[in-house]
């Protein structure tokens, strides 16, 4: 939710979010741990795509748990 890359949309939704589901999306792509559930469950959709994964329903919230660990050391090193 802080990246340049989709900056430009991110803004755009956030502008055309006159109504009540508009404003849950803009809410929803500015929470960086929304953002990384929804992120982690496609990444484990499109590898077991193409490799299937034993057990594919605990592989997404691994990948979101270590998603956000990671988030969570990256806030706490950008307050020091």
């Amino acid at each position: 939710v802080s990246d340049d890359i989709t900056e430009s949309t991110r803004t755009s939704v956030r502008r055309h979010a006159t109504n009540r589901p508009m404003r849950f999306l803009a809410e929803l792509i500015g929470c960086p741990w929304c953002i990384g559930l929804y992120t982690s469950a496609a990444v484990v959709f499109a590898v077991w795509a193409f490799q299937p994964l034993p057990l594919p329903w605990l592989w997404w919230p691994a990948v979101a748990g270590g998603q956000m660990l990671v988030n969570g050391v990256d806030l706490k090193l950008d307050t020091h």
